[in-house]
């Protein structure tokens, strides 16, 4: 992944994260989203070993597009840098196509991830 400040505000800073939201979507539909996002212009791609990050700097976004071998593949997962009550947050919000209990898996290892980091943020 690179280190684009977006990246480090989304993945290293410990913001408060608000939603670990997902929501099912089929083969099609999550085909589509990705379609659209690759469209977008002004993306940046890093490609990781079982994830793939997409960066919208204009949308304060990033993506993690899964690929095979991951496993809450096929998912995405877009964490998004908002304001809520005038400070930074993140929101975090899936599609998946993978059965329910791998993507919960997959957020609830994001979470802990978070956590970890906030806690490392506020010592």
């Amino acid at each position: 992944m690179n280190s684009s400040p977006l990246t480090i505000l989304l993945f290293a800073t410990g913001l408060p994260v608000h939603g670990y939201d997902f929501s099912l979507h089929s083969l099609a539909e999550r085909q589509a989203m990705l379609a659209e996002l690759y469209a977008t212009p002004g993306i940046a791609i890093t490609d990781g070993p079982a994830v793939r990050y997409v960066e919208v700097e204009e949308e304060g976004a990033i993506w993690l597009v899964t690929q095979p071998g991951h496993l809450a593949h096929p998912s995405l997962l877009k964490r998004t840098l908002v304001s809520e009550q005038g400070a930074r947050a993140i929101r975090v919000t899936g599609y998946t196509a993978a059965p329910p209990a791998l993507m919960s898996q997959w957020v609830e290892m994001l979470r802990t991830q978070d956590e970890h980091m906030r806690g490392s943020a506020l010592s």
